[in-house]
């Protein structure tokens, strides 16, 4: 064994749990010196740290290596921090019938694909065989599917790995190799399957890349590895710095020619090719298949060399509207190696062919530069990635034997029980141009991160939880507003490529930016605290300042990713997320002559066929997030996940050396300095109850066998003098300090006894905690006597202050009766005492009514008697009329003494000249018989107010006659009624009697 979990030869341990001190600088410290003393590899609990050595450590790996962690681990001893620890392990999980992932993640040029072909190797060593070997009954004795894992990694790393500025063998694509037992296999006993699913080839790198870096490696390793007979062939002769898509030049670090490190990569090539011919062999394929590969290949690179360069044409048609120059010689091996007639090569390549609406005729335009540059581009674009899946399909057939895992990974289907799954995916990246490519790609690992976090940080704290331990939580940073924000870009990047699939001329990338700008500013919260506009690049990273114009014109936008802020381009957004090539690219790879290059066309029917449907629309983005949806599912219904945390030392590759503060953000971005602090005050070791009494209880005393398994748990760990703070017991399981679980596997092994001191102190120990246990139970029995008691008491208080409050209640309530009932007796006393005072006082006031009307009558006497003797006053001269009859009206008045007032109000009111006609018929006939009405001065008080309102130039004769009572009643009846509305001016009248005597009232208000 390589040795125990605890301090390596230097002093650092090798799980960075056991360090003394818990922060960032004493991790970066222990990673750092480790490294230096080639010690690549740390544990953070069950988490393995890779730091990329950048050269090779033949002393790390090998066949003497493995055998150490074959097998199951020594008792009391951890396997010491290596990818064949975790394969190990993923092994023995795999036997007992349990699905296992291994997903290494990290940056790119952090080593993800050597780390991956560590763990296949061992794979490969430990899985076949059924002799002496204890990982045997995974596979067959001749290993011959392990063997074939390797091919197939081998070819796809040169078809799918290629040189960037960060990584001289960085995996342009992301792989899910699912290694399954296929059916019949007994206890572990069977033959191995394999399957591998692909995930977002980069294909744009065949046509243009970055300064400094280089294509796919198979491009250069056919060109370096291939014979001079195989080159002229294929019309490869000149060396590779004369294709376009494949000069060496461009890929130097500087960007100009290095020799030396041309050659070294020559030979590397060279030896890589051999190599790639010996896999494909050992994979089955056909000589045939594989002469079609190499020519599909020298296809690519002619047609990169058909249009020359900008700097090779003339000035004039360098222009993108002028004509073109197309190289014959490129052009005619272009079409010999894909068995296509050169010109209908060269009229696809010159001429766009326009169909028109409603009919089948189709019109001819010549192309531009761009135009045919984008058709060619097109094309190898297109080639090569469906040559890659093609070598997949075959590659999995052969080693798969039929097994459809690489359906499942698509579907999202959980792991079978006896499947293990190796995820090698690409790592985080920012690069000089950064296009649709690195989006997805950086959400990818957004989205690992996000798996990481869920797996190793919240489900241990929801375990503490659950169990009910006492920790401190680790916070975990939300990274879902950044997932967010890259889910809105990539759905205007598919409305756009909609547009322009339909014909509209305003979709482009730079409106794309703009709108995807503009619906992230939309949306308040999480998209605007991840996605900017690019303004000003600070420090080699992209910073959004406060305000101003963007310094790049080529730059777009700004992502705020996990591992730092990425500045995305401006260009090529549109071509790069269409997923289907055009009609005339179809057409010409379904009218070759060779069967291999038909087999890469897209079989779809005409476009004016029966039953063809219209071509729509296929989004890349839309489909990888299809299948990282899929990816995601899958691993989170696997059992059991092994992670792999790869880092770069330092941004130049250099060995040998560490930049702390580079490597230090590393470790904050990717969750470990939060795992370090969970785990540090946490358990990592942990272990069920019940499996704690099957495997220990035989190896304690009878003694201390009895009870539950919560009390043989914690006699063994007094037996065995663990120290109390590091170990606890949760509801269901056992936890452990890191370090603590190899004391329990010595027990078990035998290599250690219990010390009979130790095992008499866990007895008394026992005993005494349960004596302890049955003072709480009887302290807790009295308790609740005393609480039952207590609630009794309380509740009978509750029900006698309940009836004393009903009693209170009740008299209050009669007292309250009565009183109203009292209230109501003195308000009906009071009603009838009113009603009596106005009933008394109507009578007071008819009685005196009547009084004063009797009074009247009384006094009536005296009033005569002193108008009697009131003297007359002189009034017109004038004789009187004769005496007549008395009207009927005044014989009326004449035989009532006392007319009632209602009486008099009753009379009708007699008009003016019948007024004067009754009073002269009322005067005696004799003229000597009258005089003047008395004047004013001797009239008494009483009756001057009603000789006033007359008119001086009034006047009436009185008759003598009148000096008696009854004749000055008569003549007061027969006076003008007052006028009780102010008579208007020609209401005055002049009227004159029968004998001469003028009456005359004034148009005023008059009263006598």
């Amino acid at each position: 064994m390589a040795g125990l979990s605890g301090m390596s030869g230097g002093g650092w341990p090798e799980d960075c749990v056991a360090l003394p001190q818990l922060d960032e600088a004493t991790l970066l410290e222990s990673v750092c010196q480790r490294y230096s003393r080639g010690e690549i590899y740390t544990y953070i609990a069950q988490v393995l740290l890779a730091v990329n050595p950048c050269q090779d450590l033949p002393s790390l790996y090998g066949q003497g290596k493995m055998a150490r962690y074959s097998g199951r681990p020594s008792p009391g001893a951890r396997p010491s921090p290596h990818p064949y620890a975790l394969a190990s392990a993923a092994l023995r999980g795999l036997r007992r019938g349990e699905g296992q992932a291994v997903v290494i993640s990290g940056e790119s040029g952090a080593g993800k694909t050597e780390t991956a072909k560590i763990i296949l190797a061992y794979l490969q060593a430990n899985a076949g065989g059924s002799g002496g070997a204890p990982e045997a009954g995974l596979g067959s004795s001749e290993g011959g599917v392990e063997r074939d894992v390797l091919a197939m990694g081998r070819v796809l790393e040169s078809f799918g790995n290629a040189r960037t500025a960060r990584n001289g063998n960085s995996s342009r694509f992301g792989k899910l190799l699912r290694l399954r037992l296929r059916a019949g296999a007994q206890h572990g006993v069977g033959e191995l399957a394999a399957q591998t699913t692909i995930y977002l080839l980069e294909t744009s790198r065949v046509a243009g890349r970055a300064p400094g870096e280089r294509s796919f490696h198979v491009f250069y390793e056919l060109l370096a590895g291939l014979s001079y007979e195989g080159r002229t062939s294929l019309g490869l002769a000149a060396a590779a710095s004369g294709h376009t898509l494949a000069r060496i030049s461009d890929a130097s670090p500087s960007g100009a020619g290095n020799p030396g490190l041309e050659a070294e990569e020559r030979r590397r090539d060279i030896e890589r090719f051999g190599e790639l011919r010996a896999s494909l062999s050992g994979l089955g394929l056909k000589a045939e298949d594989e002469t079609g590969i190499w020519e599909v290949l020298a296809a690519i690179l002619h047609l990169g060399d058909a249009i020359p360069s900008e700097e090779d044409q003339p000035p004039e048609e360098a222009r993108g509207d002028a004509p073109f120059v197309v190289s014959e010689r490129s052009l005619g091996w272009a079409a010999r190696m894909l068995g296509l007639d050169v010109d209908a090569l060269r009229k696809v390549l010159t001429k766009k062919r326009i169909a028109i609406k409603g009919r089948r005729s189709f019109y001819e335009v010549d192309r531009t530069r761009p135009q045919a540059e984008a058709l060619l581009r097109g094309l190898v674009v297109t080639m090569y990635g469906r040559l890659f899946k093609r070598l997949v399909a075959s590659m999995n057939v052969a080693v798969g034997a039929g097994v459809a895992a690489s359906a499942g990974a698509r579907s999202g289907t959980p792991p079978a029980a006896t499947e293990l799954a190796l995820l090698d995916i690409y790592g985080f990246e920012s690069l000089a141009t950064n296009s649709l490519e690195q989006l997805l790609i950086n959400l990818t690992n957004e989205r690992l991160q996000q798996l990481f976090s869920e797996r190793c940080l919240l489900s241990e704290q929801a375990l503490y939880q659950r169990e009910g331990l006492t920790y401190q939580p680790v916070g975990v940073e939300d990274r879902s507003g950044a997932m967010q924000a890259v889910a809105r870009v990539l759905d205007v990047l598919d409305d756009m490529g909609q547009q322009r699939w339909r014909g509209l001329r305003d979709a482009t990338d730079s409106r794309f930016c703009d709108a995807a700008l503009n619906q992230a500013g939309k949306v308040a919260g999480s998209g605007q605290k991840f996605l900017f506009p690019a303004r000003l690049r600070s420090r080699g990273v992209a910073r959004p300042p406060p305000g101003g114009a963007c310094e790049h014109a080529s730059a777009a936008f700004l992502v705020a990713h996990y591992a730092g802020k990425v500045e995305y381009s401006r260009e090529g957004w549109l071509d790069r997320n269409e997923g289907r090539s055009s009609q005339e690219v179809e057409d010409l790879l379904d009218a070759s002559e060779k069967k291999f290059v038909r087999g890469l066309a897209e079989q779809e029917p005409a476009v004016g066929s029966s039953g063809a449907a219209p071509r729509q629309f296929r989004s890349v983005s839309k489909q990888h997030r299809r299948d990282l949806d899929a990816l995601l599912n899958c691993l989170n219904a696997t059992p059991s996940v092994h992670f792999i945390r790869c880092f770069r030392p330092n941004n130049s590759q250099h060995p040998c050396h560490v930049e702390k503060a580079y490597l230090l953000e590393q470790l904050r971005s990717c969750g470990t300095v939060q795992l370090l602090q969970l785990m540090h005050q946490g358990y990592p070791n942990r272990m069920e109850l019940r499996e704690v009494v099957e495997r220990f209880a035989p190896l304690l005393p009878p003694n201390l066998c009895t009870g539950s398994p919560r009390t043989l748990a914690q006699s063994l760990m007094l037996a065995l003098g663990v120290p109390r703070g590091d170990w606890t017991l949760g509801v269901s399981q056992l936890f452990l300090k890191a370090g603590q679980l190899a004391a329990l596997e010595d027990l078990r092994s035998g290599s250690t006894a219990l010390d009979p001191a130790a095992v008499a102190a866990a007895r008394r120990a026992i005993v005494l905690g349960r004596w302890q246990r049955a003072a709480v139970a009887g302290k807790c029995v009295a308790h609740l006597a005393r609480l039952a008691r207590q609630i009794r008491g309380a509740k009978l208080r509750r029900r006698l202050r309940a009836l004393l409050l009903a009693t209170r209640f009740v008299a209050r309530s009669r007292c309250l009766a009565l009183r109203a009932q009292a209230r109501r007796v003195v308000l009906r006393r009071r009603l009838r005492v009113v009603f009596r005072a106005a009933v008394f006082v109507v009578r007071a006031r008819r009685l005196a009514r009547a009084a004063r009307a009797a009074r009247e009558v009384a006094e009536a006497p005296a009033r005569e008697r002193e108008a009697v003797a009131v003297p007359t006053r002189e009034v017109a001269a004038g004789p009187l009329p004769e005496s007549r009859e008395v009207p009927p009206e005044l014989a009326k008045v004449r035989s009532q003494k006392t007319v009632p007032a209602r009486a008099q109000k009753d009379l009708p009111e007699p008009t003016a000249p019948r007024r004067a006609e009754l009073w002269s018929e009322a005067a005696p006939q004799s003229p000597g018989n009258c005089r003047p009405l008395p004047s004013p001065a001797r009239v008494p008080a009483s009756r001057q107010q009603s000789l006033a309102d007359w008119d001086e130039q009034s006047s009436v004769t009185v008759p003598a006659s009148l000096e008696s009572l009854a004749s000055i009643r008569r003549w007061q009846e027969l006076r003008p009624r007052p006028i009780e509305k102010r008579a208007r001016p020609e209401d005055a009248r002049r009227r004159t009697s029968e004998n001469g005597i003028v009456l005359e009232q004034p148009a005023k208000r008059m009263r006598l």
